[in-house]
């Protein structure tokens, strides 16, 4: 994979994160859809970490808005 399929993919994650995530009516530890976006980027990010050893997994997990 490149960069750009990087690129791509944690748009569409962050995207898909502010399109279903409701306003901070509850905290982001109890909201189940935080919850699910952040398993989804980081085992996405774990795996593409896995497939190429030069991935940056933070600046990844930071452009699908799950910074550490």
């Amino acid at each position: 994979m490149t960069r750009k399929d990087y690129c791509l993919l944690a748009a569409a994650i962050a995207g898909a994160a502010s399109a279903t995530m409701p306003g901070p009516s509850l905290p982001a530890h109890a909201d189940p859809a935080r919850k699910l976006h952040r398993a989804i980027a980081f085992t996405l990010a774990n795996a593409l970490a896995c497939d190429n050893s030069r991935f940056d997994r933070q600046r990844f997990l930071t452009a699908c808005g799950v910074a550490t």
